[in-house]
């Protein structure tokens, strides 16, 4: 199990969240994600204007308690990595966005 992060934020955005009876959509900015320590004592920091490597992964079985960021996960179905472009996706209005929206 990786190490839980205690080094980062959430600030939850009122546009862009909302719940319904079948769907959930959840719009943050999470200040303190683009630099972490692997558990390994290397510290990898995201360049957010430039190609990040990143990953996804899956599994059916849900967290043994999922409101938890300390709880148990089984091993992933499904994984997989990607090169990611962060300076294709910058907006040079993001402060006033993030101003707006909170």
């Amino acid at each position: 199990m990786p190490p839980a992060w205690t080094g980062a934020s959430l600030s939850v955005f009122k546009t862009g969240t909302k719940v319904n009876n079948t769907h959930w959509q959840f719009t943050a900015k999470c200040t303190g994600c683009t630099s972490f320590n692997s558990g390994s004592g290397s510290n990898t920091v995201l360049s957010p204007t430039g190609v990040n490597h990143l990953a996804f992964a899956y599994a059916s079985a849900r967290p043994a308690n999922p409101s938890s960021n300390t709880s148990s996960i089984s091993p992933h179905d499904v994984y997989n990595y990607w090169y990611h472009d962060f300076a294709a996706a910058g907006n040079t209005n993001f402060a006033s966005l993030v101003a707006k929206n909170q």
